[in-house]
């Protein structure tokens, strides 16, 4: 996966995924957290993965639309050029 990053785009459609893939296992796992402690920091965790995802979304020129969904990491395209998902 590292390997085929050749371009800054590359890499950070990486990134993407990545924290798209952490911030849906934090969320997953909540439910089976026994204390007020472990939920509080999964949750934490998981608010900061998507914090992270937004900066690379922004940085991929992938922009937020009321109307639409985000589009998953593993499907957008920025190297192809970057659109608007609204």
């Amino acid at each position: 996966m590292l390997t085929a990053a050749k371009t800054v785009a590359d890499a950070a459609t990486l990134a993407l995924t990545l924290e798209d893939i952490a911030a849906q296992t934090y969320l997953k796992a909540i439910p089976g957290l026994k204390s007020k402690d472990e939920f509080h920091l999964a949750g934490q965790i998981q608010v900061v993965d998507q914090q992270h995802q937004s900066t690379l979304r922004y940085a991929l020129g992938i922009t937020p639309s009321a109307a639409a969904p985000m589009p998953s990491p593993r499907t957008s395209s920025p190297q192809h050029g970057a659109k608007d998902v609204g």
